[in-house]
């Protein structure tokens, strides 16, 4: 190339606000792409990077309202998953405020509790072979729609999970 071609393509290329890049850096410009190829070189023209990918929305944080409704409970005892049901009812007076039931083969209790931060905590009392115990379940809305937490009785903590039940 002589001198007069390459100023031209200088001069061209800085009227055009591209650069000029020659044949062997071509391949390593990951922004750039071809426009014309002259004399074995290759002017190109500057190309914006892609615009980054959308964040999936967070999961809105739960709410006495949202959680509302008939569950699908698996406590992980030591003998293995044990099912039990949930009915929470939102308290239309007080909008962190959840009462309703939960039935097992233990039997069914009454709880009450609340819902801040996006988690949930019930507390309730059980009748364990003629002893009242004091039972704790505490948990938040997972990516999928379930639920998951812990139970607390008093003797540690076990897993559960929860599904909504289907209509």
């Amino acid at each position: 190339m002589n001198i007069k071609t390459a100023v031209r393509l200088l001069v061209a290329s800085a009227l055009a606000g591209a650069s000029f890049v020659g044949s062997a850096e071509a391949q390593t410009q990951g922004n750039l792409t071809p426009k014309h190829r002259i004399g074995g070189s290759y002017f190109f023209q500057q190309v914006p990077p892609p615009p980054p990918a959308p964040k999936p929305e967070a999961a809105k944080p739960a709410t006495a309202a949202t959680l509302a409704g008939k569950w699908e409970v698996s406590v992980e005892t030591a003998n293995g998953a044990m099912p039990a049901s949930l009915d929470i009812r939102a308290d239309p007076k007080d909008a962190k405020k959840i009462t309703g039931t939960i039935s097992s083969q233990a039997g069914e209790a009454a709880f009450e509790g609340e819902v801040m931060d996006g988690k949930m905590s019930v507390w309730f009392k059980m009748n364990a072979n003629g002893t009242e115990i004091s039972v704790t379940l505490a948990g938040a809305p997972q990516k999928d729609g379930s639920m998951a937490g812990t139970l607390n009785f008093g003797q540690g903590e076990i897993p559960w999970t929860a599904i909504r039940e289907k209509k």
